[in-house]
Order: C-alpha cells, then sequence, then structure tokens
C-alpha cells in the first residue's frame, strides 16, 4: 500500500490504556470501578468481554448519572471514560470524544493528573484517527504536562508512539524513529507486554514508510511474536502488517494468505481499525498478482465500508476535510483499477463507476458544508464567537514573530474552537441509513440531462501509473488515457511560470500541455463552447485560459478564444444546494489602512515598532520591517468605487455599499452581507501567517496594550466559510487570492472554498500577484455581467470572465499579455 499502512494513519491499536481505572482494552479491567456500583461494573466488563460493545457502553453510560446522582465524581469519571473507550472501538468518534472531554474535566476537578494524562492519551488517539494532527499534537503536549507529575507512566510511554506519529506527520523521520524506539524501551521496562507490541507495530510502520524492509520485518515479529504469546485479540493487526511487508518484499502469496486472515479474524474480534484497511490491503495485493476484477471488488467493499465509516466522524469540517484527504487513496484505487478494467473490456458501466466515484471524492465535506447552511453557526455559543476573535487578534503577533507564548496561545485556541465545533454538530448531508448520498450511474445520467447544450465536463484524475479524463456531454460520456501524474505535473508547473513570467516559453509550453491534455477530444467536445473542469493535483496552478489551441495568421490562439473555461469542484456541485437569495446590491471592500503611517491611522503607535510608510504594488503582500505592517493598496479604492457604479448600473435599488479605509472592518463587512448581495467584491491583502491558510487582510486594529503595534485583522477561511451568502458572486482581485493548499480528495483549498462553502455561486480569483492598476479587467467584467446575467444564465461568471479576458487580449497595451489576463479564474458549482 502507498499510504494507508496501519498506524501510519493514526489509528492507534486500541490506546485507550491510560489508567488502570478505564482500561478494558487491554485486560486490567479487574480493578476498573470500585464501591458502590461494583456490580454494575462487572456488568459492563462482562459484555466487554463478549464483544458487546454498545451493551457494555450502555451500563457505563449508566454508571455515570448513577454515580453523578450520588456526587460521586471519581466513579462518575470511571464509567465516562469506560464508555468513551466503549464508543472509539465502536468508531462512534463524536459520543467518544464528548465522553472523553467530559471525563478529563471531572479529572481536572478532581485534581487527578494521573487521570488528566490517561484522558489526553484516549483523546489524542481519537484525533489521530479522525486524521487531525493539530488538535492531536496539543492533546499529545497537555499529556506530557500531567505527565511530569506524579503518576502512573503507562500513559507517557503511549504518548511518545503519538510523538513518533506526529512527528512523521511532520516529515521528520529522525525524531519519529526516537520517540518510537523510546516507547520500546519503555513499555518493556514497565513489563507491559501489550504496551510493547502497541510500539512494536508503529515503529514496524515507520520503518515500512522509509522502505527499510529488513529493520520493520524485525520490529513487525516482534509484536507479532508477542500477540501470539498473549492469545492477543489484536493478533489480526500483526498479520494485516506482515502481509504489507510481505508486498513490499514481492512475497505475494505469503501476502494474500495473511490478509485473508486478519479480514478474517477482524471480522469475528473485537476490532480497533475499520475494516475498510484490509479490505483496501487485499485489493492492492490482488492488483499485483494480476487480479484487477478481484481487486476491484475489494476497493469497492473498502470503499463501502470507508463511507459508512466516515459518518461517525467528529463533526468538524477540518476534521472530515482531512479524512478525505486520507480516504482518497481507496477513491483512487478504485478509479485507477476500475479504468484499467474499462481499457481492457470497454464496459460503459465503469466508465460511469469511476466517474462517479472521482466526484465523491471531490464534493463530500464541501457538499455537507453546503447542506448544513446556517445550521452550525447557528448552535455555536457566544464563546465560541469570542474566541474566534481573540485567535484573530492572535495571529498577527505569530506573523510577526515566532514567539512561543502566542504560538502555545493560537494552539490553545484552536484546539478549544475544534472542540466547540464538535459538539455544535455539522450535519451530514443524505441520510446515513440509506445510499442516497452514494452517487451512481443513474446520478451522472441526470447530470447529463442537466448539461447544456454548449457545455461540456471534463474530470480529471492524475494517478503515478497513469492519469484519466472523462469528457461528457448531454449525449455521451467518454474515458481517455493520459500519462502519469509526474510528467502531467511538470508540463503544468512549467507552463504557469512561464505565463507568470511573461516568458517567451509560455507559448510552447501552452502548446504542448493543450496537445498532451485535449489532444484525443473528438469534435464535438472541442466544439462546446462552454467547458466546465474538475482538476486534480498540479493541474490546479495551471493558467487554462492561456493554453494555447493552435497558430494561425502568425498568432497564437488561446484556449479562452474558443470556449468559456469554470472550475468546478465536483460534478456534484454543479447544481446549487439551497436557494439563492442574493439581492441585486454590490458590496465591495478594500483601500484598507495597513500600516500606521498611513495618514488615515488615527490609532496609538508603539514607538518601537513604527516603520516608514510606502507605497507598493499589490503584487508585495509582504512587510518592509515589521510583519504586521502591509502596503496600501493605493489604487484599491478607486477600483471599488468604479466596479461598484458599473456594476449597479441600470438597477433601481441597488445602492451599493463600499468600505474603505477605517471602514474596512470584519465587522462592517459581515453586517453589510445581511441579506446576501448579488456582488461581493474585494479588493485587499491575502497573506499566509505561516500555516499555509490564507487570510483576508483588513484595515489595523488599536491593539490593548501601548507596547503592542498595531495589526491588521486577519480574516480566516473558517470564518468566511460561516457567512452565509447563498447565491452571491465573490470577486477577489486581491494577489494569489486564489491559492491554497491543493489535497488530493479535497481539491484546492483556500479562500475560494471557503466562499463556495459560506454559499457562493461562483468566485473570482486570481492564480498569483497582479498589478495594482485601476481594474480594467473587472470593469470589462461587470459590463459583461450585465448581458450575461449571473443569476439566471448557467456559468454566467465564467461567461463574462472569458469576454472581459478577451478585451484585455484584444486591448494592444500591456493588459494584452497573458501574465496580466490569465492570472483569473471563475470556480463555481451554481447553474
Amino acid at each position: 500500500m502507498r499510504g494507508l499502512v496501519i498506524g501510519g494513519l493514526g489509528f492507534c491499536l486500541v490506546a485507550l490504556t491510560g489508567s488502570s481505572a478505564h482500561a478494558p482494552s487491554v485486560g486490567r479491567s479487574s480493578d476498573w470501578i470500585s464501591g458502590p456500583d461494583s456490580h454494575l461494573a462487572a456488568l459492563a466488563r462482562a459484555e466487554w468481554g463478549r464483544h458487546n460493545l454498545e451493551k457494555s457502553a450502555l451500563l457505563n453510560e449508566r454508571g455515570y448519572l448513577e454515580a453523578m446522582r450520588r456526587k460521586d465524581r471519581q466513579d462518575a469519571l470511571r464509567f465516562l471514560a469506560g464508555a468513551g473507550a466503549c464508543r472509539f472501538l465502536l468508531f462512534q468518534y463524536s459520543h467518544a470524544l464528548e465522553e472523553f472531554k467530559g471525563a478529563q474535566r471531572l479529572a481536572v476537578s478532581l485534581n487527578d493528573r494521573q487521570e488528566v494524562g490517561a484522558l489526553s492519551v484516549n483523546i489524542a488517539s481519537l484525533y489521530l484517527a479522525t486524521h487531525d494532527p493539530q488538535s492531536a499534537l496539543l492533546t499529545v503536549q497537555q499529556g506530557l504536562a500531567a505527565a511530569s507529575g506524579p503518576g502512573h507512566p503507562s500513559y507517557w510511554t503511549q504518548l511518545s508512539v503519538f510523538l513518533g506519529q506526529l512527528s512523521a506527520e511532520r516529515g521528520d523521520r529522525g525524531a519519529a524513529l526516537s520517540h518510537l524506539r523510546e516507547a520500546v524501551t519503555s513499555a518493556r521496562e514497565l513489563g507491559d507486554a501489550g504496551l510493547e507490541a502497541f510500539a512494536w507495530d508503529h515503529l514496524g510502520n515507520e520503518l515500512l514508510r522509509e522502505n527499510r524492509l529488513k529493520e520493520a520485518e524485525q520490529a513487525l515479529a516482534d509484536g507479532f511474536r508477542i500477540r501470539v504469546l498473549r492469545h492477543d485479540r489484536d493478533v489480526f493487526l500483526s498479520y494485516a502488517t506482515l502481509a504489507e511487508l510481505k508486498l513490499r518484499q514481492g512475497d505475494l502469496q505469503t501476502a494474500r494468505s495473511l490478509i485473508d486472515e486478519a479480514i478474517s479474524a477482524s471480522s469475528r474480534e473485537r476490532r480497533s481499525i475499520p475494516l475498510y484497511i484490509p479490505y483496501h490491503q487485499r485489493g492492492e495485493i490482488r492488483v499485483a498478482q494480476g487480479d484487477l476484477a478481484g481487486a476491484l471488488c475489494d476497493f469497492r467493499k473498502s470503499l463501502d465500508l470507508a463511507r459508512r465509516w466516515r459518518l461517525d466522524l467528529i463533526p468538524v469540517d477540518s476534521v472530515r476535510t482531512g479524512s478525505d484527504v486520507t480516504l482518497n487513496e481507496i477513491y483512487s484505487s478504485f478509479v485507477e483499477t476500475g479504468s484499467r478494467l474499462y481499457f481492457q473490456q470497454f464496459d460503459k458501466h465503469l466508465a460511469y463507476e469511476t466517474l462517479a466515484a472521482e466526484e465523491e471524492s471531490r464534493a463530500t465535506s464541501l457538499r455537507e458544508k453546503l447542506a448544513a447552511g446556517s445550521a452550525v453557526e447557528q448552535r455555536l455559543t457566544k464563546d465560541y464567537w469570542a474566541k474566534l476573535a481573540e485567535l484573530r487578534d492572535a495571529e498577527p503577533n505569530l506573523m510577526a514573530s515566532e514567539d512561543p507564548a502566542t504560538r502555545e496561545r493560537t494552539g490553545r485556541l484552536q484546539l478549544e474552537l475544534t472542540e466547540m465545533e464538535s459538539a455544535a454538530g455539522l450535519p451530514l448531508w443524505g441520510n446515513p441509513n440509506t445510499s442516497e448520498n452514494i452517487p451512481t450511474q443513474n446520478s451522472l445520467i441526470d447530470l447529463q440531462k442537466e448539461l447544456g447544450g454548449s457545455e461540456a465536463f471534463l474530470s480529471f484524475h492524475l494517478g503515478e501509473q497513469g492519469s484519466y479524463l472523462w469528457a461528457v456531454t448531454r449525449q455521451h460520456l467518454r474515458l481517455f488515457r493520459l500519462r502519469g501524474r509526474q510528467p502531467l505535473a511538470l508540463y503544468a508547473l512549467q507552463f504557469a511560470d512561464a505565463v507568470r513570467r511573461g516568458d517567451p516559453e509560455a507559448e510552447i509550453r501552452g502548446r504542448e500541455l493543450y496537445s498532451v491534455l485535449f489532444g484525443e477530444l473528438d469534435r464535438e467536445i472541442l466544439n462546446k463552447r462552454n467547458w466546465l473542469f474538475a482538476l486534480d493535483d498540479a493541474l490546479f496552478e495551471a493558467p487554462l485560459a492561456a493554453l494555447v489551441v493552435e497558430r494561425r495568421n502568425g498568432k497564437s490562439v488561446y484556449l479562452v478564444e474558443q470556449h468559456s473555461i469554470q472550475l468546478v469542484p465536483s460534478a456534484l456541485l454543479l447544481t446549487r444546494v439551497g436557494e439563492s437569495t442574493a439581492r441585486g446590491r454590490f458590496v465591495g471592500i478594500g483601500d484598507a489602512i495597513y500600516n500606521t503611517a498611513d495618514p488615515r491611522w488615527r490609532g496609538r503607535v508603539a514607538a518601537q515598532r513604527r516603520n516608514s510608510f510606502t507605497f507598493f504594488p499589490r503584487s508585495q503582500a509582504t512587510a518592509q520591517g515589521d510583519a504586521t505592517q502591509l502596503s496600501r493598496l493605493v489604487s484599491s479604492g478607486w477600483e471599488i468605487a468604479s466596479c461598484a457604479r458599473t456594476a449597479s448600473e441600470g438597477r433601481t435599488g441597488a445602492n451599493p455599499i463600499v468600505l474603505l479605509g477605517k471602514a474596512a472592518t470584519f465587522d462592517n463587512f459581515r453586517a453589510s452581507l445581511v441579506p446576501a448581495p448579488r456582488i461581493i467584491h474585494l479588493a485587499t491583502h491575502v497573506v499566509d501567517p505561516g500555516n499555509g491558510q490564507p487570510r483576508i487582510a483588513l484595515s489595523l486594529r488599536s491593539p490593548a496594550s501601548e507596547l503592542v503595534s498595531p495589526a491588521p485583522e486577519l480574516v480566516s477561511t473558517a470564518e468566511v466559510s460561516m457567512l452565509r451568502i447563498p447565491g452571491s458572486l465573490v470577486v477577489m482581485s486581491g494577489c494569489s487570492s486564489g491559492a491554497g493548499k491543493i489535497l488530493p480528495g479535497a481539491g484546492l483549498l483556500g479562500l475560494s472554498r471557503a466562499w463556495l462553502a459560506a454559499g457562493a455561486s461562483a468566485v473570482v480569483a486570481s492564480h498569483w500577484p497582479t498589478p495594482d492598476d485601476t481594474g480594467e479587467l473587472f470593469l470589462s467584467f461587470y459590463r459583461r455581467m450585465r448581458d450575461v446575467d449571473a443569476e439566471r444564465a448557467p456559468g454566467g461568471a465564467a461567461e463574462a470572465l472569458r469576454d472581459a479576458q478577451l478585451d484585455m487580449l484584444h486591448s494592444n497595451t500591456w493588459r494584452s499579455a497573458p501574465e496580466y489576463w490569465a492570472a483569473y479564474f471563475a470556480i463555481g458549482g451554481a447553474r
């Protein structure tokens, strides 16, 4: 397997030991609970022993309520922790987190450091299992702080394992192996064989990731030996990890036997990893054996199990997005194997099924966010918004320095916000008891019916061995085979770099990439005026508008001259979730006060942090001397005012709202979005505080202390996604406003996705920094919008952007160059 190495994902091998007070998972439950409710505890233990985890959880929860009635917080803590352990092993993560956190609050109230540390193990394990390494790391740090005092050291050993996993997640392989070897030694010194096997497994998995097969074999064999000697029910985990080892070693027959045994054993016993993992492993072994049909069956089973597992994730957008990234390997295995089979059998059903899986993997978390609408926001407490504001205040200081106290504070706030979001809950899209949220061939046939006669939908999947392109029109679906991920990514990145720099090589690169991507398309697709793209990997960075179709009369013919180009997150988001409530107003924000030397600034200035004020082009989003002081965007005010007039012309009762200078604050901006305006235009800096998550920078805020420099107000993607703008068009003219992490399964993250999650019908943004000029492209864009009304015409924003780009191309000015007009793209789902 390429990534789903057991343990590497954070699926801890029942890391619930903590203190023996709530350690049924490792067989030390004889002293689990004592006192007046020992009979109830015995019943819970008995159900645990019979693998009736649901009954055991219910008995523990009953014990908790009775203990609380008699005000015995110690017993209540133990019952609640035991219930959480059961819920965790049932993969009911939201329920488990709620119970673990409740138990931890009781432990804190009792000043029981041992229990606080033990519960940190449980909670960190849960965060790792649900693909939230940031929250896991913060929780591990809490546990280590508790471990510094007197108490049982076993949970410290497990925390070392987690530190190893988290170090590997950050790419620090040396630290990862050091922590894991330390955990093995510690467990052995404790005489805890189960914990030692747990540590050996994780060490073996990390060595597997580094392809150090001999060392991995020794570590995994040591864990297997311990489990066999102890008659450990978790021995199936050793079968699964050894199967992966044998696959890497090329011993396919042994690998197949081991994984078959792992699946059989895990189906019988209490499981500590989801079953989708070993089914995916067996599929990969079958691929290596050349049994594509059998592999596809296993991948299909793995995918079905993964969908069901995902229903119980912590209801937080970041967690579900993270899980989508991890589960993408299962989707990719299914898509690539099914596509390979298609080119052997030419079974049209396989083309539909693989496209359905590809689009589902892209759509799930964003579709849930859209379906939730304002439900989550309404459930969040005032404390949540206060902490969010506190985090917004802290982030500029984090940009300015690497102060450990500030980093610790921001990390703590992020963890608290995650827990509050979890408590509020993110409703799932669809009914978990049915298959209505699973795309089918029929749903894609419905998509075909909805495509306009002038539209073609083009979906890409980039794989290591080969890539695929699905081309869909009303009448047909065709599947094409392309080159592998690495050469396609190289073509795309070289082309993007050449266009951005205005390099003459851009024409050659654009012609090459066009031929590689679209060279096999038939006339039916080429004749469609409107192309809708679902992109993958490095293709997100390619300025598709500037691809060169051909040379004609000594000039390049660009893709934008023949087609409008609209990026879509997924085919399943081509129709709007919910009705548009956008009204005819224009809301613009820009020319914020970014520097204390700006004559418009009237606030206090820390003397030692004052710096000179310089006017810089919009492309320069870095500070001069102070990371919290940004350059003024000189022309953005004129741009906003001109665009407001042009966009509002001819619209009665559509008085624009323009927020400039000191009015460019988040509170003012948020208030202006009620009701949702038709157009939202932002001419602001977009900055990265150092974590790869872009922020919208608004006007400086006065600090509480005279010793602290004023800093811009930074609006995060999380805050943007909490806004409610159903049907609005969002335009971000700032530098690299469309940038963001590109994650498999989740696609392009960043502000574009956040605005779509807030309900925007479309977002216009930029690939790279652009000059701070008078906004000619956007004036043309808004004039064109009057002709293609985005509230009625499918792809209206993409059509208007195309026309504006053509106006620039044919202007015979410096704006004719692709490095200017090709920087902008439109992304959206509403049609």
